[in-house]
């Protein structure tokens, strides 16, 4: 690996870690401690720092996805949560009501189990993105996502779908699992 790119990429990440004005957008907190990521291309560049990570949001890109999950996974016993969303819009609310009304449930119980989970965001795209029966993310043989919300479990592929995932129960049990 080339060292420069690697303090780049750390350089990276305190930024948008700690500053919304060098950002130029918001950076959400709600998962404690504070590193929000976004990764869009040229992840095998990048060996990534997985103990300061705690949640990572890939915006409508499989191979992005998957190459980030092996990143992480060669790098860390931690669980790797998958959370596909339908993607935001200029309101800061997604298309999708069901994602809208458990987005504060899921974070609410994943922030007291930040230390032993790495939580990817993954946007989907617009409604007509995600409506296509062709969609990456619905035809991938080990994903497979049928609706969104959809909260996966990479290590063992358990699954909240839709309003399963306002179920804090049902939460907790599929971190424990």
């Amino acid at each position: 690996m080339n060292e420069t790119k690697a303090q780049k990429w750390s350089l990276t990440l305190s930024i948008v870690g700690n500053c919304e004005a060098l950002v130029g957008a918001p950076v959400d907190h709600s998962i404690a401690p504070v590193f929000r990521v976004t990764i869009s291309s040229n992840v095998s560049a990048l060996r990534l720092t997985v103990a300061a990570m705690k949640a990572l949001t890939i915006d409508n890109d499989i191979q992005t996805l998957l190459q980030t999950i092996a990143e992480i996974a060669s790098d860390s016993s931690k669980t790797i949560l998958l959370l596909f969303t339908g993607s935001k819009g200029p309101s800061g609310e997604s298309w999708c009501p069901d994602c809208n009304d458990t987005e504060p449930v899921i974070h609410e119980v994943l922030s007291a189990k930040s230390d032993d989970v790495v939580f990817i965001t993954i946007y989907v795209g617009d409604r007509d993105t995600w409506k296509n029966p062709n969609n990456a993310f619905r035809t991938h043989n080990q994903l497979r996502v049928k609706c969104v919300p959809t909260l996966i479990n990479w290590q063992n592929s358990n699954r909240l779908e839709e309003q399963q995932l306002a179920d804090r129960d049902l939460l907790e049990m599929l971190l424990e699992d």
